[in-house]
């Protein structure tokens, strides 16, 4: 595998690993008013770090296996001899920012679905007798779990202190049917003086299915006399509510009569799905277990018909668990974005940030960006796993340069790309034996890399990139943007396309890349026509079976050499991408119908495409020979020493080019003659 050190800049990097700290922090035995100068004298949290000032060379320790609610904002540079270095110590797993905040308590979002509220006289729930009330009946339309029960009370004069019980009851041959959920309210909190609907809630959700008649009921177990009482329900002729019914029933007897004309005043409220929390700011993600970040929509409405989702609206913030269950109770864990960034180098220099994760940051926009934001000069970050943000893991932002992110993880952005270089003053940094991936079903937007806004010498090497699912592997684009280089990565998985370059971007170099087991029905390199001074060298790309090909190209000045394209369909040059190109040394293998396609024709062979195209003389349409189960060349291969020289030392694996008397086409320059 590639090794980055021998080619790449990696600024003071002795002083990544260091081996003594100056500051402790452990968020467990801690405290902020400790000196922070040994483990047992340690800081508790980052907010203590973030105010503090620390002189250059400065090492200040995060302990392993701990975990901070907290951001951490850097608040001092170092030099390029002593920069400050921040780490973690002990032994563990490493030390977690979390950019979220758990929600415990939800409400239920409900609807109205029965309503029995047309009377202003009242009955009498006469508790001593314990006797129940039963309202009129109702048939739901569609199945429905019930929330809860309001029901019109009135407290006459001083009712001593009891319960009133709300029963659900499903009608059956023999009157009043089964109980299908109780609840209970305690008369002297529960009753004012006055009258109102008082709420009850019920511990079981009753769920009421579609065409079955059921009745609500009251009972009472507190003492009475003629002036001091609860009334309830209706007083009228049986004509005027034609179905009412008063039904009596009473402990001792266990009969029960029937009362023609009187009823209860109700209301019968459904759970929706959703659940919400006021939040007077808008919240822009939640995660469900830490891991599954909900879908954002764009209505109360549509939460409810897609579990797992959310939206902000009107002063509250709405979700729907993805099992459709209620968030207090399921045994999950709700968590809301509450950190824009979980690590900032504050535009601060020479900065390391070593072995410190970071999850769950909500940043909002191109300004809030999640995760680890850069931008500051000549800072380091490495070791650092940041996952399931709202947005970016890393961020090469405006203002940042000469900044590298090493050996990390980033993965699941889950409404842009893991990592993002912005900005017209974000130059000459570096991204470099990195891995990032987005799960099954984690955005619609799963570019893993993004290079736009201006930015200009960036450098992607030896990096591994897979499953972009609906995005691209890499993307460059915008005015301005120029100086990509792609170099040494290993590329596989599900994806959308796998890289795209447009919008007037130019100056991109691919080359030496490992692209392979490429999981998409659509072109793979895409070269729009606003775009320019492009190369793509001695790359192996293998996708077999697709109807689309490896490059679709309609922009000029591009250069394709050295590669080896295992499809079955190889290129596609429109109208404007024959200005300016150079297509030669290429290995094709595995061609179907319309292999070739030029300024609109299409080629069944090497040889047609070469005559109406006038490139790629010295390319071949042969089977590579692969070493089996690799994609290095086996002895033999058409591509040992068939490339042109184009001026690269070192091939994927880091040995040195080229080995015999020409370079080796494809990614991997063979070492044995």
């Amino acid at each position: 595998m590639f090794n980055p050190f021998s080619q790449s800049y990696n600024p003071f990097r002795s002083h990544i690993m260091p081996n003594a700290i100056d500051f402790y922090v452990d968020s467990v035995a801690g405290n902020d008013s400790n000196s922070g100068r040994s483990p047992s004298h340690a800081w508790a949290t980052i907010a203590k770090v973030n105010a503090y000032s620390f002189p250059p060379g400065a090492r200040i320790g995060l302990k392993r296996g701990q975990t901070w609610r907290e951001a951490l904002v850097v608040p001092g540079s170092g030099t390029e001899d002593a920069p400050i270095t921040i780490c973690a110590y002990d032994s563990g797993a490493n030390p977690v920012l979390v950019g979220s905040s758990v929600q415990a308590t939800w409400i239920a979002e409900t609807s109205l679905k029965d309503n029995q509220d047309t009377s202003d006289s009242y009955g009498q729930l006469r508790a001593s007798e314990f006797q129940n009330l039963l309202g009129q009946g109702i048939t739901p339309a569609s199945t429905y779990a019930v929330d809860h029960i309001d029901c019109y009370l009135v407290k006459v004069g001083t009712v001593g202190a009891g319960n009133i019980w709300c029963e659900i009851r499903s009608e059956t041959a023999a009157k009043p049917g089964a109980v299908i959920a109780t609840s209970q309210t305690i008369v002297a909190n529960s009753i004012s003086t006055s009258a109102g609907y008082v709420s009850f809630n019920f511990a079981s959700v009753p769920v009421l299915t579609s065409g079955v008649k059921y009745y609500i009921t009251l009972a009472g177990d507190w003492a009475y006399d003629a002036v001091n009482l609860i009334q309830v329900g209706r007083w009228a002729a049986a004509s005027v509510y034609a179905g009412g019914e008063y039904w009596s029933y009473y402990s001792v007897t266990q009969t029960w009569t029937s009362n023609a004309g009187r009823d209860m005043r109700f209301k019968v409220y459904a759970r929706t799905g959703a659940w919400y929390i006021a939040a007077a700011s808008e919240i822009f993600g939640v995660w469900e277990n830490s891991t599954h970040f909900l879908r954002r929509t764009d209505s109360v409405a549509n939460v409810i018909a897609n579990p797992g989702s959310f939206i902000w609206t009107g002063g509250n913030f709405y979700i729907s668990p993805t099992a459709s269950d209620n968030p207090n109770t399921n045994g999950k864990t709700y968590e809301i974005g509450r950190d824009f960034e979980n690590i900032s180098d504050n535009g601060k220099d020479y900065i390391v940030i070593d072995g410190i994760d970071c999850t769950r940051s909500a940043g909002t926009d191109v300004n809030s960006v999640g995760g680890v934001k850069l931008i500051g000069s000549h800072n380091v970050v490495r070791n650092v796993s940041s996952y399931e943000h709202y947005r970016h893991s890393f961020t090469f932002y405006t203002g940042c340069d000469n900044s590298t992110v090493q050996s990390c993880r980033g993965w699941n952005s889950y409404t842009t790309s893991p990592v993002a270089c912005y900005g017209a003053t974000t130059h000459d940094n570096l991204l470099e034996t990195t891995l990032c991936y987005q799960d099954s079903g984690v955005s619609a937007d799963g570019t893993l890399v993004r290079m736009h806004g201006a930015s200009y010498n960036f450098t992607v090497q030896g990096c591994t990139l897979h499953d972009s699912r609906t995005g691209y592997a890499l993307e460059c684009y915008d005015a301005d943007t120029h100086g990509l280089t792609f170099q040494y990565n290993n590329v596989y998985g599900a994806c959308d396309y796998l890289v795209n370059i447009h919008d007037h971007a130019t100056g991109i170099v691919i080359q030496y890349n490992w692209m392979h087991d490429i999981v998409s029905v659509h072109s793979l390199i895409i070269l729009s026509s606003d775009i320019g001074d492009i190369s793509i060298l001695n790359n192996t790309i293998s996708r077999p079976g697709s109807s689309n090909p490896v490059i679709y190209q309609s922009s000029p000045n591009v250069t394709v050499k050295n590669n080896i394209f295992v499809s079955a369909k190889y290129v596609t040059v429109l109208s404007g991408g024959e200005v300016g190109i150079s297509y030669n040394n290429n290995l094709y293998y595995g061609g179907g119908s319309g292999r070739f396609s030029w300024l609109g024709a299409a080629y069944q062979s090497l040889a047609t495409w070469q005559a109406a195209s006038s490139q790629d003389a010295a390319s071949f349409e042969t089977n590579p020979l692969f070493v089996s189960g690799s994609y290095h060349l086996d002895t033999g291969s058409p591509a040992i020493n068939a490339g042109a020289n184009v001026g690269i030392a070192f091939d994927y694996d880091d040995n040195s080019v080229p080995y015999g008397d020409a370079p080796d086409i494809g990614a991997f320059e063979r070492q044995m003659a």
